[in-house]
């Protein structure tokens, strides 16, 4: 599932997406992790300003009155893999994965 988000208009992630992406980019962090009450997503950073955001998945099964309205909000079950291996995985590979300094669009400094 892709989608481009427009850099302007009001969501409701959006202060929390451009703050992790700021930290990202200034500690040069190329993986990510965003995580609420209900939930979890995963990002990945690329150079000159591209991010890449799963879905938000939600980490417990089936509990009255809290799984009804993660479903609700939109949130996705994690099919063929649980958050714990999720976190283990995006865990080893930005371990091994070199830092990234960002590069401004036509190489001169914003």
């Amino acid at each position: 599932m892709l989608d481009d988000v427009p850099l302007s208009g009001r969501y409701p992630a959006r202060l929390a997406l451009e703050q992790l992406f700021g930290y990202m980019v200034r500690n040069g962090k190329t993986y990510g992790v965003l995580t609420t009450m209900r939930g979890w997503c995963f990002l990945y950073r690329q150079n000159r300003g591209h991010l890449v955001i799963t879905p938000m998945y939600r980490d417990y099964g089936a509990w009255p009155g809290i799984s009804q309205r993660a479903a609700l909000e939109g949130y996705y079950v994690p099919q063929g893999f649980s958050i714990m291996q999720a976190l283990y995985y995006i865990s080893t590979i930005a371990e091994t994965t070199p830092n990234l300094p960002e590069t401004p669009i036509g190489g001169l400094p914003g």
